[in-house]
Formats: C-alpha cells, structure tokens, sequence
C-alpha cells in the first residue's frame, strides 16, 4: 500500500514548509533556536521517516516473494517448499513483536507458552498463533531495549 508511504512524506514535507515560514519570518535564528524546533518536532519527523521505510520495507519484500516464488526454471515442488519456507519464515517475524505492551515470548527470548512449534534444533520456537499486523513491527530481543515509534493506521482502516 502506498497510502504510509505517502502520508509519511506529506508530514515531513509540511514540517519542512512549515520550518521555512518559521525560520524567514524570525530572520536570524540561533542554534539554540532551531535545536529547540527539531526537538520539539522529533516525534513526527521520525513517525514520518518509519512509515517511509516501512513502506519500502514492504515494496521490497513483495517483490523478492514474486521473484521467489515465480521462478519460471525450477520445478513446481521447489516453488511449493519455497513458498512453505517464506511462510515460515512470515510466521517468525509476526511472532516477534509487542502485544499491548508486554513482550510476547519468541524466538528471541525463549518458547512461548501457546501454540508454539519447534524451528530446526536449536530449540527455538514460534507462536502460530499471532496475530497479523499490517505493518512491520520492530523486534523484541530479550535484554534490548530499541524504542521505535509505531505506525499508526492510515486514515479510514
């Protein structure tokens, strides 16, 4: 979907806008100045810089899984143990992520306690039963802590 990608670039090419008409109209600014504006609007220029790369995140993704499971020289069962794999791996990166704010067990951090099945023998593990989100979430790593603005959805969803 285009529509984060473009709300993204909209909000930051407004702030730009909008810091131009701040900045000519004061004249001269100091640093100290125009630090204050960027720490004052920090949160919308790195929700903005997320929802960009989210969106190539995901333009991205769809095009190496058509490229993937596409492939016009291998065998039919070959494109099916692809696709199982890619769906295996979907499984993954949605179990890793944060369920109303609290941690959900993952391959990161040990086995979740439903609905999990074992991913080769290192004794990790997914949970199949997590829910969909339609964006790319940061992971969760046990004993890390990334704080990385979540998107939000777009207008009308």
């Amino acid at each position: 979907s285009k529509l984060p990608d473009s709300v993204g670039a909209i909000a930051l090419i407004q702030l730009q806008e909008e810091m131009k008409k701040q900045l000519s109209t004061q004249g001269d600014y100091t640093e100290e100045e125009l630090e204050q504006y960027i720490q004052s609007h920090k949160k919308l220029m790195i929700d903005s810089l997320w929802k960009l790369n989210v969106a190539d995140i995901e333009a991205t993704l769809s095009r190496v899984c058509q490229m993937v499971l596409l492939d016009s020289t291998v065998k039919k069962e070959e494109l099916r143990l692809r696709a199982k794999g890619l769906k295996t791996l979907g499984k993954i990166f949605q179990s890793v992520k944060s369920v109303n704010g609290n941690e959900s067990q993952t391959i990161f951090n040990g086995p979740s306690t439903t609905s999990t099945r074992s991913i080769g023998n290192e004794g990790s593990s997914y949970d199949a039963s997590a829910a969909a989100s339609p964006y790319v979430e940061a992971p969760q790593f046990a004993g890390a802590n990334f704080n990385f603005p979540m998107p939000t959805a777009p207008p009308g969803a």
